[in-house]
């Protein structure tokens, strides 16, 4: 009876583990892929070109075709200058230089409230993608590496 009982505790620890992992899923707009967990949920943005959301986290994505280089001056840049381009004036909580992508990361308030953003900025062939995860400032440390994570799973087609 005590070894059952053993048994049926080391079962539970062991589900509380893995029970309440949420499935990865792979969230498309024909373009741009992103791996998230599976409650995530497509919405409406006239500002995104892509955009997704799971209860406290979004996830806006904004493409920078060769137009809006061009309308902007920096047709002709390197993925460092466009990510310095975009992160210019904020200050920054997080800087970092991936294989064939950057991130950064600052805080900021809109309508008097304070959120954690972590930008991944991807070249493409036909330009940029920003891909901006965002959750409340309170939050930051149950999804800093979370988002992380997710900006390295940022695929194109």
């Amino acid at each position: 009876m005590k070894k059952l009982l053993v048994l049926l505790a080391v079962l539970l620890i062991f589900t509380g583990f893995t029970g309440c992992n949420k499935k990865e899923k792979e969230f498309t707009d024909g373009t741009i892929v992103l791996k998230l967990t599976e409650d995530f949920e497509e919405q409406e943005d006239e500002d995104y070109d892509y955009v997704l959301q799971s209860g406290d986290v979004l996830v806006l994505c904004s493409h920078a075709d060769k137009k809006f280089l061009e309308e902007n001056s920096v047709s002709d840049i390197t993925l460092d200058e466009f990510t310095r381009f975009f992160s210019e004036g904020e200050t920054l909580l997080l800087d970092r230089k991936f294989n064939g992508y950057n991130v950064f990361s600052y805080e900021a308030a809109v309508n008097n409230t304070e959120y954690y953003y972590l930008i991944g900025v991807y070249e493409t062939n036909d330009g940029y993608w920003l891909v901006n995860f965002v959750c409340d400032k309170g939050d930051t440390k149950k999804y800093e590496a979370k988002f992380l994570d997710w900006a390295g799973k940022v695929t194109f087609k």
